[in-house]
């Protein structure tokens, strides 16, 4: 979820490009705070956060973000 936030952010086009710029941004901002969080928690109690994109994307039960999309609407309506 974190990754398709910044494919978002980067691939965003459109009439309300800059809104959705930014809130893609400030998504993924709030996500990695989470995403770190949960990893050093992890970590504290013993485990191993895996957090290489080989072994997310392997785990990952998420459809892939779609790569080949580009205007605002599309992107606030990918399936995640």
């Amino acid at each position: 979820m974190e990754a398709a936030t910044k494919q978002a952010h980067w691939n965003v086009k459109g009439p309300h490009f800059i809104a959705l710029h930014e809130l893609f941004d400030k998504l993924h901002g709030v996500l990695e705070g989470h995403v770190d969080e949960i990893a050093e928690r992890i970590t504290a109690l013993g485990g191993t956060a895996r957090g290489t994109v080989k072994t997310v994307a392997k785990a990952s039960a998420l459809p892939a973000y779609p790569e080949d999309i580009y205007e605002g609407p599309a992107h606030l309506q990918a399936k995640r």
